[in-house]
């Protein structure tokens, strides 16, 4: 068994031949006409375009529109131009193309609780649930290019929320659950949020977090969120204002359960990361 040159360790976790030879990196560089790992990156780093052009057909994405040309450089590195003239659209890649490949009642996303609650999509399921979302911010007047908080523990709905971001052509923004009220204002004025997705609160260990009381913290100084739609995940009281927060569940229960996906450019910004802080 090999050993790490840094440490003289044994490594936790060794694959079998039959996992290498089983592995999605094993048939790329094999279609790329690469030996080993080192050979791969050596190529990449000769000619990266060729590089991703190889990848990316590897891997298939639903380009909504095909590039013109991988990679232009003619404003040099730092203004770097990735897919030109291509559109591309996160949503219907995570969602449409499977249904449309006859895999509308496959499994799509299971998620467990702490309490060992389970909650299972399908792809049909799940993407009527981020048009409805999808919609639902549209009637809210988020449009292409607005910024939309994500401020929720990993639930299914911080998943419908992000592809439901991204179907209508906006900018998601999400924030770490554990932030208190002040990290949260900074983000969500800094990026001139409209609408901000949250839950009443979270369970951290069996403890019950309350989120709705946060966000209503933070929002004192992020005078942009004009509305505020909230999962009712542990059912604890959480207190609504009138004209700005609404109920997740009803929300999106108002809307249709499908509408297109927006034509984005392959270089419009998607998610808009902030670090914690301490990096």
């Amino acid at each position: 068994m090999a050993t790490d040159l840094k440490t003289g360790r044994a490594p936790v976790w060794q694959p079998t031949a039959e996992q290498i030879e089983s592995a999605n990196i094993t048939r790329f560089m094999r279609a790329f006409g690469v030996a080993g790992l080192e050979e791969l990156w050596a190529r990449a780093r000769a000619d990266i375009a060729a590089f991703y052009d190889a990848l990316l057909a590897e891997i298939g994405p639903a380009w909504l529109r095909p590039s013109t040309r991988t990679l232009d450089l003619s404003r040099g590195k730092a203004f770097a131009t990735w897919f030109s003239g291509a559109q591309y659209n996160a949503s219907y890649d995570c969602l449409d193309k499977h249904i449309a490949a006859g895999r509308a009642q496959a499994l799509a996303l299971r998620w467990e609780d702490e309490r060992g609650a389970v909650r299972s999509f399908t792809f049909a399921q799940l993407q009527a649930e981020v048009c409805r979302l999808s919609a639902a911010l549209r009637a809210l007047g988020v449009h292409a290019g607005d910024c939309v908080g994500i401020y929720m523990p990993l639930i299914p709905e911080a998943a419908i929320a992000l592809l439901g971001i991204g179907r209508i052509g906006a900018i998601a923004v999400p924030a770490f659950s554990g932030y208190g009220s002040t990290a949260l204002a900074t983000r969500l004025a800094d990026a001139g949020v409209k609408v901000l997705l949250t839950a009443d609160g979270a369970l951290r260990r069996g403890k019950a977090v309350d989120m709705k009381g946060a966000a209503d913290r933070a929002l004192r100084d992020a005078p942009s969120v004009r509305h505020v739609i909230v999962v009712r995940h542990i059912g604890t009281p959480a207190a609504f204002e009138p004209g700005r927060d609404l109920d997740w569940r009803e929300a999106l229960d108002a809307q249709e359960p499908f509408c297109e996906a927006a034509l984005t450019g392959a270089n419009d910004p998607y998610m808009l990361l902030y670090t914690s802080g301490s990096t």
